[in-house]
């Protein structure tokens, strides 16, 4: 039997990620803390090991406890949830099972401060950086002034939570303040160990993007770019993306280069990876690199706009399985969370029914109801809709995004 196992879920809307090792004839298991309704389409109640996934001394014990008793084995484990990389990487070691070097996860995203030394070391172009510790906000002001505004983030952490620009006219009392209360409301308390120790960075100029792929056998298979629309600053919310870029080739393949060099650098293997680089006058620059697919919508979209399956290919890499990457369509692609620029409540919500005809639009999909009260301020604002569109090009995209959102309106009061 191919019995399989993913630590994690990340909702109802990463179902995807069941449904194709369903359809590679995997039998599927989980190891979660949280189990939902949802998941028993997919998998047999019995087959759910119920378990702190952030412990992973607790996760290894029960994982191998509960294959004791059912006298199973595991193909291979994984996850699709970028807070559980680390969990999934030293439960496979422990298994003899494929995956990332735990030295490797320790390099990336999962600890900035050392994927930056790492980079340092093998000579690739760094933002100035420091370490603080929270309340050191004299050491804060003292960066600036050396070197103008810049990103304060935590050494370890993801989606975005608690990473935030600073300039000599910042409230820093009060920022800081905000930063500890965001992050102790954090889901699964994934930041509880790091709420001391963060990264000061010099902050960079440029648009953001990310390019995305595969590592097997340190073989790199490049997948593809995506610009991101970021929120309004301090923060730095990516409310969206274009695949593939507005930038050139010339530009990409310098990207690329850099990419593989700090795939190198970090020595990752047998995993995805998902780096965002700001591009700057001076080139690109390294924000960070996860060893794993890239998160949102993002897998889906690749899918979509050049008919690669990342996931199906991930399922592969942790199955031992060779693959090859091969591009069978080339159209454009956006993908834009909407936020309200109000405060108040929702009183009426108009949909013209030019969007409904649109065969451009992959997804569509209204968040907020009448009634409803919104806000534009803090860290998450509310998402009034959801829509993705591809098309041929990169011009009709643009036309396209226009109509719907000249198409939708929500009256605030």
């Amino acid at each position: 039997m191919n019995n399989f196992l993913l630590i994690e879920h990340g909702g109802k809307f990463k179902d995807f990620t069941f449904q194709i090792a369903i359809k590679k004839g995997l039998k599927l298991f989980l190891a979660t803390s949280t189990p939902e309704d949802w998941m028993y389409d997919y998998i047999d109640k019995e087959d759910i090991i119920i378990v702190d996934t952030n412990n992973v001394t607790e996760l290894i014990v029960f994982v191998e406890s509960f294959m004791f008793k059912r006298k199973i084995s595991f193909v291979g484990v994984g996850t699709f949830f970028e807070h559980f990389v680390t969990q999934a990487a030293e439960l496979s070691e422990v298994l003899g099972l494929t995956g990332t070097p735990i030295s490797a996860i320790y390099s990336s995203s999962r600890n900035k401060l050392v994927m930056r030394n790492k980079c340092v070391l093998a000579g690739i172009p760094q933002p100035k950086y420091d370490v603080i510790e929270i309340n050191e906000i004299n050491k804060i002001k003292k960066f600036i002034e050396e070197n103008g505004s810049l990103i304060l983030k935590p050494i370890y952490g993801g989606s975005s939570v608690g990473v935030v620009k600073i300039n000599k006219d910042s409230d820093l009392e009060n920022l800081i303040s905000n930063l500890s209360v965001e992050m102790k409301n954090e889901p699964d308390n994934v930041f509880k160990d790091y709420s001391k120790y963060f990264l000061i960075e010099e902050y960079m100029e440029g648009k953001v993007i990310s390019v995305d792929g595969l590592i097997q056998n340190k073989k790199i298979f490049f997948i593809g770019e995506t610009e991101f629309f970021l929120g309004k600053e301090p923060k730095f919310i990516q409310e969206g993306g274009i695949t593939p870029t507005n930038f050139n080739q010339e530009e990409i393949s310098v990207a690329k280069e850099m990419v593989t060099n700090i795939i190198k650098a970090l020595e990752l293997d047998y995993c995805g990876f998902h780096c965002e680089l700001r591009m700057t006058k001076d080139g690109p620059r390294l924000i960070e690199i996860a060893a794993r697919l890239p998160g949102g919508p993002i897998q889906s979209n690749y899918k979509t706009a050049y008919g690669i399956d990342s996931t199906d290919l991930m399922y592969d890499i942790w199955l031992g399985k060779d693959i090859n990457i091969t591009k069978v369509k080339n159209k454009f692609l956006m993908h834009k969370d909407v936020y309200t620029k109000n405060i108040g409540k929702v009183k009426n919500i108009k949909i013209n029914n030019s969007v409904n005809n649109l065969s451009e639009i992959v997804e569509f999909l209204i968040f907020a109801k009448e009634g409803q009260e919104v806000t534009s301020d803090g860290s998450y604002p509310n998402v009034l809709y959801y829509y993705s569109i591809v098309c041929d090009s990169l011009e009709d995209l643009y036309l396209k995004s226009d109509l719907i959102e000249n198409s939708v309106n929500f009256e605030i009061e």
